[in-house]
């Protein structure tokens, strides 16, 4: 049976409602916070990303071979940080990168997990290889829309700094509220 329009606006109003006192229970503001990262700023972020396609098409590679692999994860913290950071974009598109990298990474760490507990029974290779293929492929449909304030961004490296500092100081006083 189908609901009618204001079935489904009173069960979104509840649902929304529960998601509200969860994150009160939690001790965050009722409401996340505003997405704050600029589009210029976001462009560059996501330029900074671009390397972490290759790692995961390789990723990728490996996975198509069959071989569940652990990946040194220490490796990736400027990735996932960068990450976190863009995913607070105005910008849909870049936040819609910043999570594709996200999920890639997430996956990386539950292959690892299953590795490392030796339960590998509901870690299959083509599940992951299917996954995989998908935020790959969200992330390379990406396009870059360069504009002057990026590039102005890009060619001064001060400015550059300041509006990055200005970002991850505002970052790091909302981030618990995410």
């Amino acid at each position: 049976m189908m609901e009618t329009i204001e079935e489904i606006r009173f069960i979104t109003a509840e649902l929304g409602e529960r998601v509200r006192q969860i994150r009160t229970e939690r001790g965050q503001l009722p409401e996340p916070p505003d997405d704050f990262v600029s589009v210029p700023l976001s462009i560059v972020l996501t330029e900074r990303l671009k390397p972490f396609e290759q790692i995961a098409i390789k990723y990728a590679g490996i996975i198509a071979e069959g071989h569940l692999i652990s990946i040194d994860m220490s490796k990736l913290v400027e990735y996932r940080k960068t990450a976190a950071l863009l995913y607070m974009s105005v910008g849909f598109e870049t936040g819609m990168y910043a999570s594709m990298v996200d999920m890639i990474l997430r996956e990386m760490d539950r292959v690892n997990s299953a590795l490392e507990s030796g339960n590998t029974d509901d870690t299959h290779a083509g599940e992951v290889l299917r996954f995989l293929h998908f935020a790959i492929e969200m992330m390379r449909g990406h396009s870059s829309v360069a504009d002057a304030e990026s590039k102005r961004l890009k060619e001064d490296a001060e400015v550059l700094e300041t509006e990055l500092s200005a970002a991850w100081a505002h970052y790091e006083t909302i981030k618990h509220e995410i």
